[in-house]
């Protein structure tokens, strides 16, 4: 529990600065207003995330939880276009991973019954609907104005990125007890289930939706199959 919730707190610092700086940067290539205030906005409830997320980190033993300092590595090639490298960073951070937040805490949400923790997922995903959203709107508009197309080629680097190494071959270290459903945590079978599952029919999907061709996205996915 308090390594899931460090964890939780860690990704929320470097969000916070990675929502910060795409706002300013969102503003200048001329997103959509809509688009810009939503990634500032988006900043705001990542720093409140880490309160919320460092209360329970500390509640269950984790020290210190907020001592981290966002990378200054980002998502993309350096070599890209401006506008191009941010739609990238905005697919991969909202399209693919706020997406996939939203799904894994509905589903944290359904079986946990600690109340704390009810309420902290509840709040969190409240939010992480509306940084999903953000990613979408971002490439819908993008898509207008005929970009995007190199989205085929990166999925696969885009999907690498968003899971930890060995999570999708199932050979991540996962203690587990049933009681821990109680408390919001889920089995590593089920969390690969969950990955799966929302690529497919959500990611995959909304992809395909905007003329983006997923094909190798799907490609690379099913190279993990039983």
């Amino acid at each position: 529990m308090a390594g899931t919730w460090a964890f939780r707190t860690r990704a929320e610092i470097e969000a916070t600065a990675r929502f910060e700086r795409m706002a300013n940067e969102l503003a200048e290539i001329g997103a959509e207003p809509v688009v810009v205030q939503g990634a500032r906005d988006a900043a705001a409830d990542e720093a409140r995330h880490r309160d919320i997320c460092a209360r329970l980190a500390e509640k269950w033993g984790a020290k210190d939880p907020t001592n981290h300092v966002a990378p200054r590595e980002r998502v993309g090639r350096s070599d890209m276009d401006q506008r191009d490298r941010l739609l990238w960073e905005m697919v991969a951070v909202c399209c693919i991973s706020e997406t996939m937040n939203t799904a894994l805490m509905t589903r944290c949400l359904e079986v946990a019954k600690d109340e704390e923790i009810r309420v902290s997922l509840r709040d969190l995903l409240r939010d992480e609907v509306r940084h999903a959203r953000l990613g979408w709107a971002h490439l819908a508009a993008e898509r207008s104005h005929g970009r995007g197309e190199f989205l085929r080629d990166v999925l696969p680097l885009m999907m690498e990125a968003s899971v930890e190494p060995g999570f999708l071959e199932g050979t991540m270290p996962a203690p587990w007890a049933e009681g821990l459903y109680d408390y919001g945590e889920l089995p590593l079978a089920e969390l690969v289930e969950i990955y799966r599952g929302t690529m497919q029919q959500v990611v995959f999907k909304g992809l395909d939706a905007t003329g983006i061709d997923t094909s190798k996205g799907r490609a690379w996915l099913a190279r993990f199959d039983d």
